[in-house]
């Protein structure tokens, strides 16, 4: 794993469709710290890269929870049992 700069926090932000508010709830610190790494006024540590990696990994597995749901609800409409 490698520590991540700047434009990289901010599009793994991104991708996982959270507000800098929102990311920094899920992370314990304030809006303002997650501002001044995705503006490289503040250096990204392993610790901080390796945090982001993890919100972004319990995004993909709710992602894939309602994608199962999801498909398990369409399968039902159209009476195919598994």
């Amino acid at each position: 794993m490698k520590k991540l700069i700047p434009k990289e926090y901010r599009e793994l932000r991104n991708l996982i469709d959270l507000s800098q508010g929102q990311l920094a709830k899920e992370l314990g610190v304030t809006r303002e710290s997650v501002c001044r790494r995705e503006n490289g006024r503040d250096a990204i540590t392993l610790e901080a890269s390796l945090a982001l990696y993890q919100v972004l990994e319990q995004a993909e597995e709710r992602h894939l929870q309602s994608c199962v749901a999801s498909g398990r609800e369409t399968m039902a409409k159209l009476g195919v049992v598994v």
